[in-house]
């Protein structure tokens, strides 16, 4: 089953969840993805093409509220990936620090 949840005021753009059950033990596992927050390469007046550029100050809070709001939920997180772009970079640095555990680096995720 996949079902799609928004924190709330929408400090994240989407997020995913993927249950998909363990036929050996009936567990699940949950897979969850977040949306970097706003980065300056999304801003209107961005002039720099498609470049890889940082967290505008909004994105920073937005990246901080989606770790509180996952740790609040009591989410048990096992693993951080992140693709190699700094705003992607930054995000999982916020969700990791939140978790006190480092985030990995794979460019597949793209």
């Amino acid at each position: 089953a996949i079902r799609t949840r928004t924190c709330p005021k929408g400090r994240v753009k989407y997020t995913l969840q993927i249950k998909r059950k363990n036929r050996r033990d009936n567990r699940f596992m949950n897979l969850v993805m977040i949306r970097h927050g706003q980065s300056f390469v999304n801003l209107k007046d961005w002039e720099g093409g498609n470049q890889d550029g940082g967290l505008t100050p909004k994105g920073k809070k937005q990246s901080k509220a989606a770790a509180k709001w996952l740790s609040d939920k009591g989410l048990k997180i096992d693993a951080i990936y992140s693709i190699t772009m700094i705003r992607a970079r930054e995000t999982a640095g916020y969700l990791a620090k939140g978790y006190q555990m480092d985030f990995q680096e794979d460019d597949r995720l793209r």
